[in-house]
């Protein structure tokens, strides 16, 4: 059985930012094209499949930290909780996911993705009324997410949330 996770192919962006950049980005006003066969897959898994709606997580790293958030900015009511790691968030958006527990994670000497990223989007997420948890490794490069998968209370945590909006309407 294979062991590899989705990914977004070489030709694509989760979300069509430049990931480089330490001042916050505005979102597209569409999803990328990876985002939106993401979606459709989804969509389609939860008409075939027993989904719990009240357990849908995502993560990602890196690309994927970016492309979390604009998940979650883009199906505010869907998402259960998520875990973006060396990500950038539409800060402007913040309000609109404010609900949704994230634990996020980033090491302060990040030269792919500036670790600000992490700590505007934790500021704007406060801001907004949310409760974000993040742990920013000391002394650490872009390569992080190894031991923030491996954070021993993360699994437990991730599976402990529960969504605070009750509708299911996948489109959300």
């Amino acid at each position: 059985p294979s062991t590899k996770l989705p990914v977004c192919s070489d030709q694509h962006q989760w979300v069509q930012v430049y990931l480089g950049e330490k001042k916050p980005h505005m979102s597209p006003a569409s999803p990328s094209f990876a985002m939106q066969q993401t979606f459709e897959i989804l969509d389609t898994l939860e008409k075939v499949f027993n989904i719990d709606p009240d357990r849908r997580y995502v993560t990602g790293l890196s690309m994927g930290g970016y492309g979390t958030f604009d998940a979650l900015v883009r199906r505010p009511k869907y998402w259960t909780a998520a875990v973006p790691i060396c990500g950038g968030l539409d800060n402007s958006k913040a309000a609109s996911i404010a609900h949704i527990p994230v634990w996020i994670f980033h090491g302060d000497k990040d030269g792919a993705v500036p670790v600000e990223r992490s700590r505007t989007a934790v500021a704007a997420l406060k801001e907004a009324g949310g409760s974000p948890k993040y742990t920013e490794y000391k002394g650490a490069g872009h390569f992080v997410w190894g031991p923030a998968y491996q954070e021993p209370e993360l699994v437990e945590w991730l599976f402990s949330q529960k969504r605070r909006s009750k509708s299911t309407t996948a489109s959300e």
